[in-house]
């Protein structure tokens, strides 16, 4: 586990008892330092694994949540990368999994198992907004759930032994569902080094980030996967060849 995450162990256990300000756990921690230069976060390298945790404090409810938890939650999302071609799989908390085949805008999804795919694009939705609980759209970054992070929201650094951190934070809907609907104080962590995400939270989740080894080989899409990408080509190329031109 990146060492960073074990020394704000008992930072993220607050969090799930409840804490009630963020903020205020963290104005003690952060240095009021100039932003340094470059980019505030990287894409992943072009070959890269990486899952991110999800984790729910039971204690924060917002005001129109009541009853038990939710019986199916997001616990992780594994993303392996080779260039153009992203692989998902998300790990639900009733035992279920659904993988995710990304090439250009284009997604193609199944349950885990079955050959039931789905596929889906930005324009596949309503004003061209792709739904987040369908969709990941990697068109501007490889970690949307930190799409809103920026030179303007910066607040400082924080640093642990020889490690520094970035920290940024603003009241902004989250794109990711399981963060919460509506308007929430997030608050994010990317390494200084590497500009690479460590976390990042809500009052309704905290999303933790940890970077494996990179895969060794480029990604080989399933068959049933090709053949829709093939078919869809294909329908393409015929569309545009057969419009007439006036």
């Amino acid at each position: 586990m990146n060492r960073y995450l074990v020394a704000f162990a008992a930072f993220l256990m607050s969090l799930c008892a409840g804490v009630p300000s963020v903020s205020a756990d963290l104005a003690d921690k952060i240095e009021k330092r100039p932003l340094p230069a470059g980019p505030v976060l990287h894409r992943a390298p072009e070959s890269a694994n990486w899952v991110i945790t999800f984790v729910y404090p039971k204690a924060l409810k917002t005001e129109n949540e009541s009853g038990p938890e939710p019986s199916r939650r997001l616990q992780t999302l594994t993303v392996t990368k080779t260039k153009e071609i992203y692989f998902e799989v998300k790990m639900y908390s009733d035992g279920s999994r659904r993988e995710s085949w990304h090439v250009g805008n284009l997604q193609i999804s199944a349950p885990a198992g079955t050959r039931n795919y789905n596929t889906y694009e930005p324009s596949s939705f309503s004003e061209s907004n792709a739904d987040p609980s369908l969709y990941t759209d990697y068109s501007k970054t490889d970690f949307p759930a930190m799409g809103w992070v920026s030179a303007q929201n910066y607040i400082g650094m924080h640093t642990v032994r020889d490690a520094e951190y970035l920290i940024f934070q603003q009241s902004i809907q989250s794109i990711v569902p399981e963060m919460g609907y509506g308007v929430s104080l997030l608050t994010a962590c990317i390494d200084a080094h590497t500009r690479l995400p460590i976390w990042v939270q809500s009052r309704d989740a905290m999303l933790s980030y940890q970077f494996n080894a990179a895969p060794q080989a480029r990604l080989t899409l399933p068959g049933e996967v090709q053949q829709i990408l093939d078919k869809r080509a294909k329908a393409v190329k015929t569309l545009t060849t057969t419009v007439p031109s006036f």
